[in-house]
């Protein structure tokens, strides 16, 4: 994984807004960027996670799982040099819906997070 998105490549801004609303409500965050060898077949992509654990307060209707957690991807294969764009729906694990399925747009992600921040930790 690189550290930084590879020469000509910027992280869309749509990740940075993602990841940013995701820590400002207390959930955590994460990004991995691939930027294959020079010459290699492969195409360079960001891979970004959010989420956060349920915590007891959270269980106020039926729930099941443990977590939240949004897996989405963007590549830049067929895309112009230095472009990249979603890679299909990404994955959710969600407290109501535990096992992985597509995940919403990014918009009711954001929602979703807006909706349920991480509770303010008290030692």
């Amino acid at each position: 994984m690189a550290a930084t998105p590879p020469d000509g490549y910027a992280v869309p801004k749509v990740i940075t807004d993602l990841v940013d609303h995701a820590t400002a409500h207390g959930w955590a965050a994460a990004v991995q960027r691939y930027a294959p060898e020079p010459g290699a077949a492969s195409e360079p992509f960001t891979t970004v996670q959010v989420g956060r654990r349920a915590v007891e307060s959270d269980y106020t209707g039926f729930r099941r799982g443990p977590h939240w957690l949004y897996r989405l991807t963007w590549h830049a294969r067929g895309c112009e040099a230095g472009r990249v764009r979603k890679f299909g729906a990404g994955l959710a694990q969600t407290p109501n819906r535990p096992q992985w399925h597509d995940a919403p747009s990014v918009k009711k992600i954001r929602e979703v997070i807006a909706a349920n921040p991480a509770p303010k930790y008290t030692p």
